[in-house]
């Protein structure tokens, strides 16, 4: 992920898709605050560059969720997957 940050930047399309995995890598090791933190970011950054509506976008939400559902925050959960729709 560092090394895509300094070559690409940190809004190219292919940093975010690492940081994506990293924070999905997080999640499944029930790392949740750095999923959350990561995931976050990703999800932001993607909104900014790419719209509320792109379906990276998207995905970064739907992961977001599965996160917030990882920590028991069903609501967090239901909000970001109802955006998703």
């Amino acid at each position: 992920m560092k090394t895509f940050n300094r070559l690409l930047g940190d809004e190219h399309p292919d940093t975010l898709a690492g940081m994506a995995n990293l924070a999905s890598t997080y999640r499944n090791q029930g790392w949740w605050k750095e999923a959350e933190e990561l995931g976050v970011q990703v999800m932001e950054t993607r909104e900014r560059v790419l719209g509320e509506e792109h379906p990276s976008t998207l995905a970064s939400m739907n992961n977001l969720a599965f996160t917030s559902k990882g920590q028991c925050h069903n609501n967090d959960a239901i909000v970001l997957v109802e955006k998703c729709f």
